[in-house]
């Protein structure tokens, strides 16, 4: 896409990431992963701190999203996802690490 194109896109999926919805910011920090944002990491930061504990699935998309990025923050993220107590949260930290996990 055209580089004006990008930066309208950004804007938009920085405007959704504000969403008061968990399922919307979410979605909006996928989108910003794929683009490759400079926001990622800090609106991750906010999503995993934020992130309820009956909601492991914003956190397993904090994961991908770092690892998406290639963030040097993920493998701390990883250990903690790992010594959840959410099932679900340390199925998905294993099968990320090993290369079989997506959104």
């Amino acid at each position: 896409p055209a580089a004006g194109d990008r930066e309208a896109a950004e804007a938009c999926l920085l405007a959704l990431a504000e969403d008061a919805d968990e399922y919307v910011r979410r979605r909006a920090l996928q989108s910003l992963a794929r683009l490759s944002s400079s926001h990622v990491e800090a609106l991750a930061a906010r999503e995993w701190a934020s992130a309820p504990d009956d909601f492991p699935w914003t956190k397993m998309n904090v994961l991908w999203a770092l690892r998406h990025v290639a963030s040097p923050v993920l493998a701390s993220r990883l250990q903690e996802a790992e010594d959840s107590a959410s099932e679900l949260l340390r199925d998905y930290a294993a099968k990320l690490r090993a290369g079989v996990a997506g959104p």
